[in-house]
């Protein structure tokens, strides 16, 4: 008994210590964490907006896509961008999959029956890939997936890297990425059986040119209804 008291104190010690030394920091504000909280703080949970818009408005034809949806848009304390930052440049996954499954518990399918569509997420070059150990896109399935039960379909790659499109305006966007996604030529012909749909998801729609891209390769093996789901809107 007393031995089993001793190594319950020294792993709470040790637990404490590490608190102090290397303290869990929000996502979002970048606040200590209290030990009940994960990724994020309540504060910040309860604070960010919610996209109120339809993002499928701001490609130039939206009615090629069958749905549309964005789950946040930036605050005046643009603390919704800094979440993106942490999810794209931050060392841990399970933040991208956390917030999936949020994401995906406020989502309205809006006559979508999840358990027939796929949710596909948008590539990164393996070489950027490799440098961040993760996709952020392919997180934020994950933890889609596990909350709608929608099938994930990794159809497309990106056979080439490229600039960021950060500071890129709308034409200079469109430019650099077209034909920046292509279906994997491994892609067994049988993935497609049984849906009704797909939904491409990424973290940010900004000019849509990202996801128009990937829309095109879809579409070059797939017929059905294309939509997009987005963790951010980032309204200009």
């Amino acid at each position: 008994m007393a031995r089993r008291l001793a190594l319950h104190w020294v792993r709470e010690t040790g637990r404490a210590l590490e608190a102090v030394l290397n303290p869990r920091r929000c996502a979002s504000c970048h606040g200590v964490l209290t030990r009940e909280e994960n990724e994020w703080c309540s504060p910040c949970a309860f604070s960010w907006t919610r996209c109120p818009t339809n993002p499928r408005l701001r490609f130039d034809k939206p009615e090629h896509w069958s749905h549309g949806w964005a789950w946040l848009r930036n605050g005046p304390d643009r603390l919704e961008s800094r979440l993106v930052h942490s999810l794209k440049y931050g060392v841990r996954s399970e933040v991208g999959v956390r917030l999936g499954r949020a994401m995906a518990k406020e989502w309205t399918p809006s006559g979508i029956q999840p358990a027939h569509w796929a949710v596909v997420p948008i590539p990164l070059h393996r070489r950027k890939q490799r440098q961040r150990g993760f996709n952020q896109s392919e997180a934020l399935a994950r933890g889609w997936a596990e909350i709608t039960r929608m099938t994930i379909a990794d159809v497309l790659i990106r056979p080439r890297s490229g600039r960021s499109l950060t500071q890129l305006d709308r034409h200079q966007r469109i430019r650099s990425t077209k034909g920046l996604y292509i279906p994997d030529p491994a892609l067994d012909s049988t993935w497609s059986n049984g849906l009704d749909g797909c939904l491409l998801l990424d973290d940010v729609v900004t000019t849509g040119s990202t996801l128009a891209s990937a829309r095109n390769a879809l579409a070059s093996v797939w017929k059905g209804p294309i939509g997009f789901i987005t963790l951010l809107d980032a309204i200009r």
